[in-house]
């Protein structure tokens, strides 16, 4: 295992100085003598040892999410946009807190994989274990001088590419995919809806059901119609697009 970890420092020191070729001295390269920090998500203790002792090995902790919670109550079939029944709800997912989280030169994760279980892509903890290191990253990794971050992920099934693109692939050994991903577009991800259940707001402020001041209108009798529209989401793993299939009908 530490053989690997080295030769992942080697791959990402190519180009330095000659006589630098020590993975435990590419810090020393870049940032004086402090060492370098490797920001550690969802990993076992044996494997934080291993990383501590190329640099300043930091375990991120954060809350695991339910596992009760399933992937159709983040990406539900149908929204009550008009809280004719319940109101829209959306679970969170929990984030760790990283208000004093020291500045990192790589982001280290190990990603669970189900395959070849059914719905294996679907894992609500693996969709989160990857926004755990995506924003870790983001908002707390070095940047080069191109502006890119360094992510290693350790997983048997390839890291979303929602998140994770190819392009941003440097290289890969075993388990191991190493990337380096442009700060300030990862930093824009993390601010989009995590699921479909964030896309669709009330019509109305949550939880009041008076959409306009219907004084206005006298003693009209106003009908409560049900309305109807078909909407898709399309996305790459930079833009999403939600497209009408077809215009509101009342019923």
């Amino acid at each position: 295992m530490k053989k690997v970890e080295d030769r992942m420092m080697k791959r990402w020191q190519e180009g330095r100085k000659e006589g630098q070729g020590d993975p435990r001295n590419l810090n020393k390269s870049v940032h004086g003598d402090h060492p370098m920090r490797i920001g550690i998500v969802n990993m076992g203790p044996e494997e934080e040892f291993d990383w501590g002792s190329i640099g300043e090995a930091v375990a991120v902790e954060f809350e695991h999410v339910s596992g009760n919670l399933e992937w159709k109550d983040l990406f539900p079939e149908w929204i009550d946009e008009e809280e004719e029944n319940e109101g829209t709800s959306c679970p969170e997912i929990p984030m760790p807190d990283l208000s004093s989280a020291e500045e990192l030169d790589v982001v280290v994760a190990r990603i669970p994989c189900r395959q070849p279980e059914s719905g294996w892509n679907r894992d609500v903890f693996r969709l989160q274990a990857h926004l755990v290191a995506a924003r870790l990253a983001a908002r707390r990794g070095r940047r080069d001088g191109s502006g890119k971050v360094r992510v290693a992920v350790k997983s048997e099934c390839r890291p979303m590419m929602e998140i994770f693109r190819c392009d941003d692939v440097v290289g890969r050994e075993g388990e191991w995919w190493m990337f380096e991903v442009d700060g300030e577009r990862l930093e824009e991800k993390m601010e989009l809806p995590v699921g479909s259940c964030m896309l669709s707001m009330p019509l109305w402020q949550k939880g009041n059901n008076e959409a306009y001041d219907l004084s206005k209108f006298g003693d009209r009798q106003v009908a409560s119609a049900k309305k109807e529209a078909y909407a898709t989401v399309l996305h790459s793993s930079t833009f999403m697009y939600a497209v009408p299939l077809s215009s509101p009908k009342v019923s």
